[in-house]
């Protein structure tokens, strides 16, 4: 049987989520019944001077939403405390949803990653295998269980740097950060999270800056500005031998800084940024633009290396979003100066990873692993990039 899940985020009447709102109506009307389920998630204001939770904004939410065609059958309600019968009979009343319907989602005690607990333990599971006549397995919580045990008990600490372009924008790398706690659960280790600014970096020092870290993750970006921070920061991992990650773009820059210092080919540069500027001259360019690669592409693991060490496979699969490609003209010199080609496309034999031979744990890849990463299932890249960082003393 086929489940599709589609969560829509905002508030109900936001101008930009109605056309997927007026989608989701006409889409259950084309179904049979039984074969939508519609799951809204509400917030239950809990008032301490009076010590009472108050329903009205639930109630009016529904409304809102019924007003644009669509009831829900299930209603998450967001606490800070026990949402009681009482106030589980009055939401059904009002918003014309069955009282079992009614699940309580309090705020959890240590990590996000209770909440499927809690909500199996309100029966959500059971409640929308009904509705859509589904026939529910055993489930073993067993690893799930185990994963939220070394969350609450972590074995020690790591301090990883991000260094990212859009600081401000809080979930412009979300999945890399979490990517980076799943590794450091994997490692039974809680990962500290240092967001760092490449005009930070330009501004106050690479040393000011990373000195009380222990690895150095560069994720994707676009564009030529804030690359001379990125730079900095490969060059300050490489050199100072802290564990270094990076990813797409942050692969790019790796490999332009690594040409500039190491291969002495000081005017090396990206195509990208060359044309940002109206430059059509490739002489320089050790990256190069390529037919756009976006979705799954193989990746061959060299033996011998980091990569290979983490995945323990030959052959493995990444999801991609890129259209930027290391230069195959400047493979040899790169590899010549102690750069390592780590894993090519067995088809179009473009370089997925790199490393630099005399480094403790320097690893850059083309693809977007972070988007596979899962609580229990850690990225094998993150999860040897935590475990390398870990064992630095700083």
């Amino acid at each position: 049987v086929d489940v599709i899940m589609v969560e829509l985020g905002g508030t109900v009447g936001d101008m930009e989520g109605l056309p997927f709102l007026e989608a989701m109506r006409q889409f259950q009307l084309e179904r049979p019944d039984g074969d939508v389920a519609f799951v809204h998630m509400t917030l239950i204001p809990y008032l301490p001077s009076s010590g009472e939770v108050k329903t009205k904004p639930t109630q009016h939410s529904v409304e809102r939403l019924r007003g644009i065609g669509i009831q829900p059958d299930v209603l998450i309600c967001r606490s800070t405390v026990e949402v009681d019968e009482e106030n589980r009979r009055k939401i059904a009343l009002f918003c014309n949803v069955r009282k079992e319907n009614v699940i309580e989602e309090r705020d959890v005690e240590y990590s996000i990653y209770q909440v499927p607990v809690m909500l199996m333990h309100e029966k959500t599971d059971e409640i929308l295998a009904k509705r859509l006549g589904l026939q529910l397995g055993p489930i073993d919580l067993t690893e799930w269980n185990e994963m939220l045990e070394r969350v609450r008990n972590p074995q020690g600490t790591v301090k990883i740097a991000v260094v990212v372009k859009y600081i401000e924008l809080n979930d412009a790398y979300k999945s890399v950060y979490e990517a980076l706690h799943h590794a450091g659960i994997a490692n039974h280790l809680k990962v500290e999270v240092k967001k760092v600014s490449t005009d930070e970096i330009e501004s106050n020092g690479v040393d000011a800056m990373l000195s009380d870290v222990q690895g150095i993750l560069v994720p994707d970006g676009d564009g030529e500005a804030g690359t001379m921070g990125n730079m900095e920061a490969f060059r300050y991992a490489r050199e100072k031998k802290i564990p270094f990650f990076g990813i797409c773009q942050g692969m790019q820059c790796a490999v332009v800084e690594f040409a500039r210092n190491v291969c002495g080919m000081d005017d090396a540069t990206s195509q990208e940024w060359l044309e940002e500027n109206g430059c059509d001259d490739l002489t320089n360019a050790v990256i190069v633009r390529k037919p756009k690669r976006l979705g799954s592409y193989a990746c061959w693991l060299h033996e011998g290396t980091k990569a290979r060490e983490c995945y323990g496979e030959e052959m493995v699969r990444e999801r991609h979003r890129c259209c930027f490609e290391v230069n195959p003209a400047v493979v040899e010199t790169l590899k010549q100066n102690g750069m390592v080609v780590a894993a090519n496309n067995p088809d179009t034999n473009l370089v997925e990873m790199v490393e630099v031979s005399d480094h403790p744990w320097f690893v850059a890849t083309q693809s977007q692993p972070q988007f596979g990463s899962r609580p229990v299932a850690a990225k094998p890249l993150f999860r040897g990039f935590v475990e390398a960082a870990s064992k630095v003393e700083r």
